[in-house]
Order: structure tokens, then C-alpha cells, then sequence
């Protein structure tokens, strides 16, 4: 490692630093290990130094053997997002120490890269005094099994394993000097930003509550052998102790929890360990689901005789129970938990209505439901898959406004910078960010516009907005691409070319691909999609408007801003009655979903849509808006198809918009029905859908942050 002892502060971060990996690595699911040693003089007195750090995955930074870093803000290649982790060290040499792990596959929440790790030290004016470089010592990761590729789910990506016998074997291989490594972009440029949002903080452990414990005995299918889901689903519990292969025990940490995973047990042998964990247990085994579908959820480990003490910070979870396997059936498992690791958020006072009783109940669990769906961004739940959608965090970033003090919008703008760096050659925004997932949802990339007018009217920002309206333009640009000069409406995307034309999980319009062999000229026009497209454009004329009046660095540019509005409200107008005059069924009084389906049933979203938009001006839409406040279950409208919980947020908006004073008592009676149903039911945060764990084939989430709404409507519709 070079050392550059009272050098002046170089004019930005990593000035002279070199991305660096092991040398002949780069392979997906590696770990590295780099080391420093830092001498503080015996006349400096608690000295202060600051490292700044960043991994193409995921890293782990100790001094002395303490963690004092972790979690690499994700990012999109040739973007290097740096930590700033500040600490101090009394006189004396200590031991810095940058555990890395390369993942380099692609997930729902990374784009696969080539392997890297950078570096600085700072001393208390700014001088470096280390930084990484093809001097600096590096090896293989003691402990840490590498290339097993083992997928949790295909939106986390990796999970990790660790052998605490290999890594008293390892601690005694060499260090070697590193490579100077590649951040992924052709010309070997990078771009060097600081991490937009706090780092989480990482908490001591949650309590242990025992469900059960006992001995097991291996499944016959020797098969299961190898995979840990399988094997925790399968072996057979509660076996005599003679009989049996190992001990287990199931624990629970009290309520929904995020964090590492963290355990103590002492065993007579070296022997193989398996853990999992969910969020709920199985009424068959009351044990976690380990094993769902493709889906594992499993941390294996390699215990050695004696204790075995383990945190794991390569892999944050979501989880409520979780579950051990070791197999030694003299062990005793002492702790199974987790290291809550969390932002620390400071929460609104509750409105005055939910001020005590259920509904506080229900405010609090909201609040807590939103907390659980932020770490590195808004994230959709934590367990199955952390993952940034543009939908989900629309409703998440609404609530987040009402329910944190200032509204937490550097967090918001942190996430939409996340989703417009994802925008794809035709306009369309990926399915979510930073992923390496090349895959749209249509109206996802339009509800980003009302994110992002959305936060405009929250902060102010029109620098920000400003900076993306180029961006904007371009996504409602695609759609307009799409209308037909006969109606002037857009065209369903092709379903072949990998579109996913989903617009909630409801029948008809969970986007099934229906029209695979449809040429792109006769695909058919649909009332949600032009809708969000009418939504968009008053939206985005509206983020005109707000560049205009709050112009900071964007002077001279009010005239170009005032067109802007105007072009957009008018094709906003244009749109909503084109919508109305497709799709509004007179006798009906109601608005189809399909120019090719007039068979296919109502559905509520689509009402909650076109009424949003504008397309019921001058129809009688009062069917339309019953529809709505009943959810589709008032009298005479059991055809329509409900709306799940995904898009309660639209119901809510159409129903305040038309007539805010009448419906506030609708939407109340609703968020208390459905929050007590919960709460009833052992809920510690809200479910994805009111189905809870059993929907989705069992892989239903019971903490998903587009059910948070109470924080919002609570305050919104306090008197």
C-alpha cells in the first residue's frame, strides 16, 4: 500500500487511488480481503481519520476486528458511490481490515460489473495517508466459500456461506500484492459520488423467543442433501435423540425485523450448519418456509468444535422466524437473531386522529412498515426482494412526506435519481433500479412523472426537476409514438419484445401476455395505459410550471418553461377525452378496460384511472365513482373487478378528488378495516395483499411499503 504522508487534499476523493481486486480474480461470487496498518503517534490523543471506501458489490470494513462500515450504496456501472465511515483510534498500530464480495451477477437490485475495491485514508486535516493501489496486500477472504452462486431469490441475487473451519485454515495463507481492477466502463473512466442518503446503522440484536427445539433426522431424498431449503423443509423434526442427525431450533425475534443474521452455539465437532428464515411459519411444520418455488432462503455455515459465535453482514434479511439446523445433536444453541440494521428516521408526531386507540395501532405499524422498506433506497419489502419500484415507491414516497419530520426528501430524491439512471434507448425506464434486469412495465415509467411532480410540490426543488425534465420528455415521448392517428391513443407494447404490460395483480390487468403474435400495428389500445399516459402529461406540465416559478440556476428559461406547460396540459385534455370517448360505456355507466376485450369485466383501477385523468368530463359517472368508494362491491356492481391493495393508493386519490369531504370517512373506514384486519391477525407491518403469506403460491410479503397508507391518509385527513 503507498503511503502519501502530509499530502495536500487532493481536489476530490480517490485522486490518486486505483480500483484494485485480487490478482487472477474477478469471478462471480468472490470474496477478498485487504489489509492496512494504522500507526497513531503516542502524542496524538484519540486521533481522528476518515476512510472513504467503495465496492463493486458489497464490503465489510472492521478496525481491530470491530465493524465500523458496511453496505455499499448500489449503483449503475462507472458511477463509483463512496462511504465516508469516520472514526477514531487511540495511539498505538491498528489493524484496518476490507472484507469485499464481488457478486457479478445480476439481480432485481444490481447490474453485474467487473470486480473492484477502492480506498482512502484521511487523517484530521484532510491529508491522505493511505490509499489502495496495486501495493496494497490482498487475498482470498478467509472463511468465506466462494463461487457457490447460490441465488436466495432472483431479485436479491447472491446469498453468501461461511466456514469458520476454513477460516482458521486461512488465516494463515499470505497476502499477495493486488491488480489494478476495472469498474466496468470502456475507457476505464469512472465518476466519483458521494453516497446521496445516510449509512444505516447497525444495532447490537433482537430478543430470541424459542418456538420450538429438538433433534431431526436427514430426509431420505439424499438429493435434499446439497440443498439447504430443501433439507430444512424436508428433515424429519422432534426424532428421538438416539435417532438423531442433528439438533435444531426455531426462534422468533418478536416482530417483522431487518438485519444480519447472528447466532452463538457450542458443538462438540466440526459439522455443517444451515439457518433460514421467513416471515412466517408453516402450519404443517412451524418452521419457516425455506424453500419456496426457485426461492431459497438460507445462510449455510461450518461450525468448529467449540464456540461459534457469527454475525453476518455480507447479506441483509427480512424475517420474523427464523430457523437453525446443526448438525451435532450434542450442540447447544445459545442465540439465533438478528443485528437490527436500519435509518435512523425521525418520525412526525401522529395526527390528532390517530392520536390513541386502534387507530394509533394501526398509524404506528404503518410508519414502521414504511421504516422497514428503506435502507439503501425505498425498497419494496425486505424479505424477498429490496427491490426499487417505481410504483411501490411512488406511494412509499408520499407516505414518507407525511410521516418523517422535514419528510425525509433527500431520501426521495436519493431513489429518483436511482430510477431515471435506469431509462432504457426507447424512453421506457427498467423495471426497477439499479437493476440488471432489462424489463419495463409501461405505466411504471409514467407513474415516475407523478413522482417526480409529486416531490416538487413537496420540496421546491426545481433544480432537480429541471436536471430530469429532458428525461421526462422522452418517456412521454414513447407513448406518444405509440398513437394511433384514428384515435390518437397509445398502443398496448409488444408483448414478445419483453414488455410487461402489468397494471396491479387483479385479473385482466396483472399483464398477461395475450397478444405474443399480435403484430405492433394491430395491437389493441387499453384504458389504464392511456389513463397514466393523460395523468403524465397535466403531470409533467405541472413539473413545467414548477420549474418556472422556482428558478434558481435555470434563469432566462421561463418563456421555454411556460410552453412546456402549456404543450403538455393540452395534450392532456386531448388525451382524457380521447379516453372517454374509447372506453366509457354509457349503459354501464362505467369505463372498459380493452378497445378489443368488450367482454372482459370492469375493473375499479380502471375507474379510479379515468376518473383521475379527466375522462369522465361531461358522462354521468356516478356508477364509475360508486364503484370506486364500494371497491367494487356496492349494489349492482359485483362484475367489476376489485382493486388490491397495490392500487388502493388511486382509489384514494380519485375518491378525494371527487368530492374529498364525502369520501374522507370512505377511505378512513377502509385503512381502519383493513389495518385491524391485520393487526388481528399477528401482524407487526403490512401486508403486500390482504391475502397475506398465503397469496402468491405462499410467497405473499407481510411487510410491503404500498401498504403503509395510514401514515399518509391519517395525516392528510386530519381535521
Amino acid at each position: 500500500m503507498k503511503e502519501c504522508i502530509a499530502e495536500k487534499l487532493p481536489s476530490k476523493v480517490f485522486a490518486g487511488a486505483e480500483p484494485i481486486w485480487l490478482t487472477g480474480g474477478g469471478r462471480a461470487d468472490e470474496y477478498a480481503e485487504f489489509v492496512a496498518d494504522l500507526t497513531v503517534p503516542e502524542d496524538a490523543s484519540d486521533a481522528e481519520f476518515d476512510f472513504f471506501v467503495a465496492a463493486d458489490s458489497e464490503y465489510d470494513l472492521r478496525l481491530d476486528g470491530r465493524i465500523i462500515g458496511f453496505g455499499q450504496y448500489q449503483d449503475y456501472p462507472g458511477r463509483v458511490v463512496y462511504d465516508s465511515v469516520r472514526f477514531r483510534a487511540a495511539p498505538g498500530t491498528h489493524s484496518l481490515r476490507v472484507t469485499a464480495w464481488h457478486w457479478g451477477v445480476d439481480s432485481f437490485t444490481h447490474t453485474k460489473r467487473p470486480a473492484y475495491l477502492i480506498f482512502e485514508l484521511r487523517g484530521k486535516e484532510g491529508e491522505v495517508l493511505l490509499h489502495s493501489s496495486s501495493d496494497t496486500p490482498s487475498r482470498p477472504a478467509p472463511g468465506y466459500v466462494p463461487y457457490k452462486n447460490h441465488i436466495i431469490t432472483s431479485q436479491l441475487g447472491l446469498g453468501c456461506e461461511y466456514s469458520a473451519a476454513a477460516a482458521l485454515r486461512d488465516e494463515k495463507n499470505p497476502f499477495a500484492s493486488s491488480s489494478v481492477a476495472s469498474v466496468g466502463t470502456a475507457d476505464g473512466s469512472f465518476e466519483v459520488v458521494p453516497r446521496p442518503i445516510e449509512r444505516c446503522k447497525l444495532f447490537q440484536h433482537t430478543e430470541m423467543t424459542v418456538v420450538r427445539r429438538g433433534f431431526y433426522k436427514d430426509p431420505d431424498d439424499k438429493a435434499m442433501l446439497s440443498d439447504s431449503g430443501l433439507f430444512m423443509d424436508n428433515a424429519c423434526l422432534d426424532v428421538p435423540r438416539r435417532d438423531a442427525d442433528g439438533c435444531y431450533l426455531v426462534a422468533d425475534v418478536g416482530r417483522e425485523e431487518t438485519g444480519f443474521i447472528k447466532f452463538l452455539l457450542f458443538t462438540k465437532k466440526s459439522c455443517r450448519v444451515r439457518i433460514g428464515w421467513g416471515e412466517h411459519l408453516t402450519e404443517q411444520r412451524g418452521t419457516p418456509h425455506c424453500a419456496l418455488h426457485s426461492r431459497r432462503f438460507t445462510y449455510d455455515y461450518t461450525a468448529v468444535a467449540g464456540e461459534n459465535q457469527r454475525l453476518e453482514p455480507m447479506r441483509r434479511v427480512g424475517c420474523r422466524y427464523l430457523c437453525i439446523f446443526c448438525a451435532d445433536p450434542d450442540a447447544d444453541i445459545s442465540y439465533l437473531g438478528l443485528a437490527p440494521t436500519r435509518l435512523a428516521l425521525r418520525r412526525r408526531e401522529p395526527p390528532r386522529l390517530a392520536a390513541d386507540g386502534l387507530r394509533r395501532r394501526i398509524y404506528d405499524c404503518a410508519v414502521r412498515t414504511l421504516e422497514l422498506c428503506m435502507h439503501e433506497h425505498y425498497e419494496d419489502c425486505p424479505w424477498r426482494e429490496q427491490s426499487l419500484y417505481t410504483l411501490d415507491s411512488r406511494t412509499q414516497m408520499l407516505c414518507g412526506y407525511s410521516a418523517f419530520r422535514g419528510g425525509n426528501s433527500a431520501f426521495a430524491r436519493a431513489s429518483l435519481d436511482l430510477i431515471s439512471r435506469s431509462q432504457r434507448s426507447d424512453g421506457l425506464l427498467t423495471l426497477c433500479a439499479p437493476a440488471g434486469i432489462d424489463r419495463p412495465i409501461p405505466c411504471y415509467s409514467l407513474a415516475y412523472i407523478m413522482q417526480m411532480k409529486e416531490y416538487g410540490e413537496f420540496t421546491g426543488d426545481a433544480d432537480f426537476l429541471a436536471s430530469k425534465l429532458p428525461l421526462l420528455e422522452r418517456i412521454v415521448g414513447a407513448f406518444l409514438d405509440r398513437c394511433d392517428p384514428a384515435d390518437g391513443l397509445p398502443r398496448r407494447f409488444p408483448d414478445r419484445l419483453s414488455y410487461w404490460n402489468f397494471y396491479e395483480w387483479a385479473p385482466t390487468l396483472d399483464g398477461s401476455a395475450i397478444h405474443q403474435n399480435t403484430p405492433d400495428g394491430e395491437l389493441p389500445v387499453e384504458a389504464p395505459l392511456c389513463a397514466f399516459l393523460a395523468i403524465a402529461c397535466a403531470d409533467l406540465a405541472e413539473i413545467f410550471g414548477l420549474c418556472a416559478a422556482g428558478l434558481t440556476q435555470n434563469a432566462g428559461k421561463t418563456a421555454e418553461y411556460a410552453a412546456g406547460a402549456e404543450k403538455y396540459r393540452a395534450l392532456a385534455v386531448r388525451l382524457a377525452k380521447a379516453t372517454g370517448r374509447c372506453f366509457f360505456d354509457s349503459d354501464a355507466g362505467l369505463f372498459r378496460s380493452f378497445s378489443d376485450r368488450p367482454d372482459a369485466p370492469y375493473a375499479v383501477l380502471t375507474q379510479a384511472l379515468c376518473l383521475l385523468c379527466g375522462a369522465g368530463e361531461g358522462y354521468n359517472t356516478d356508477r364509475a365513482i360508486a364503484a370506486v368508494a364500494s371497491n367494487g362491491g356496492g349494489e349492482g356492481l359485483s362484475e367489476v373487478i376489485p382493486a388490491t391493495l397495490s392500487s388502493a393508493m388511486f382509489r384514494y386519490d380519485a375518491l378525494a378528488a371527487a368530492d374529498r369531504e364525502k369520501y374522507a370517512s370512505v377511505i378512513l373506514s377502509e385503512i381502519d378495516r383493513d389495518g385491524k384486519y391485520m393487526l388481528d391477525r399477528g401482524a407487526t407491518s403490512f401486508w403486500e395483499t390482504i391475502k397475506g403469506a398465503s397469496d402468491f403460491g405462499g410467497a405473499g410479503s407481510l411487510c410491503h411499503g404500498w401498504s403503509a397508507l395510514a401514515a399518509l391518509w391519517y395525516h392528510r385527513l386530519d381535521d
